[in-house]
């Protein structure tokens, strides 16, 4: 047996060493000496709950922040969705990972088809949702979820959550849903230099989903919003359609950030090109 500095929160077993969790710290045993190798402080597990093994390695989270453990080391993933993120930098978003007071330990899965881990959590006032870590992309997406009470895997790989008084069966729906996207506040490398947004363009798929896109964008210079145009009732403006593409022209400005929010749309956008003009520096 092994004494431990404090009262675990979890065991795993991986790569050939047990994993032992407390609220703040990581301890890697041999299970042959029962020897503590190495210690990481700082970084812990909620629960037997908030941790998962995959092929591409253990998942886990405490209140600081999400990790992934390789097998050599510990990285943290989370950066992009705490407090002070790219999604949310004034950390009003209720949402945001440091902003949430957790009603229980998270339930950590794994969603093998599309490659998610998914952290599933419920704050105190009611609100839940899973942030989604796509380990191919390395994105983050927060996906509306039944209140996770409760979490099992199927034979086959499905996942099925329960709110206490239902049975739910994730991602068994078709349906694309509506989704959401706010991009950073972008300086391009210089955050002091003006610059001119000339163009926003979106790259779609294919032109069938440029002619049925629907979705409300805003472009905002600075914090200040700059132009909205709502696609789902407004079918002519300043945009010009070719082929799969969408191009804004963007009316005329000095920015040293541009941030754009694409809001309900029901087709997928593969990605945003921005162009433009570098100001002098007096």
């Amino acid at each position: 047996f092994i004494i431990l500095p404090n009262q675990p929160t979890a065991l795993a077993f991986w790569s050939g060493r047990l994993f032992a969790f407390d609220k703040a710290n990581m301890y890697r045993i041999d299970i042959n000496s029962m020897i503590i190798e190495d210690e990481h402080k700082g970084v812990g597990c909620f629960g037997e709950q908030s941790f998962i093994i995959t092929d591409f390695g253990m998942f886990f989270c405490d209140a600081n922040n999400m990790y992934m453990h390789n097998g050599s080391q510990i990285q943290p993933i989370g950066t992009n969705i705490l407090k002070n993120a790219k999604y949310d930098e004034e950390g009003l978003i209720k949402t945001n990972w440091h902003n949430i007071t957790h009603a229980y330990d998270p339930y950590v899965a794994y969603d093998a088809f599309n490659q998610n881990v998914m952290f599933m959590w419920e704050d105190i006032d009611g609100s839940k949702g899973s942030w989604n870590y796509n380990i191919p992309r390395q994105r983050w997406d927060l996906m509306d979820i039944p209140n996770p009470k409760a979490y099992g895997q199927g034979t086959f790989g499905e996942r099925f959550l329960s709110d206490g008084s239902f049975l739910y069966k994730l991602n068994s729906d078709t349906k694309r849903a509506l989704w959401t996207h706010h991009t950073p506040s972008l300086d391009f490398g210089f955050a002091t230099v003006d610059k001119r947004i000339k163009k926003v363009k979106l790259i779609f798929n294919n032109a069938d989903d440029v002619a049925n896109a629907e979705y409300y964008i805003e472009f905002y210079s600075d914090d200040v919003l700059l132009e909205a145009y709502d696609h789902r009732s407004v079918t002519t403006g300043k945009w010009k359609d070719e082929e799969h593409e969408r191009a804004y022209k963007v009316a005329k400005n000095k920015t040293k950030k541009f941030r754009i929010n694409i809001v309900g749309s029901n087709v997928e956008i593969d990605s945003i090109a921005i162009t433009y003009q570098q100001k002098k520096v007096d």
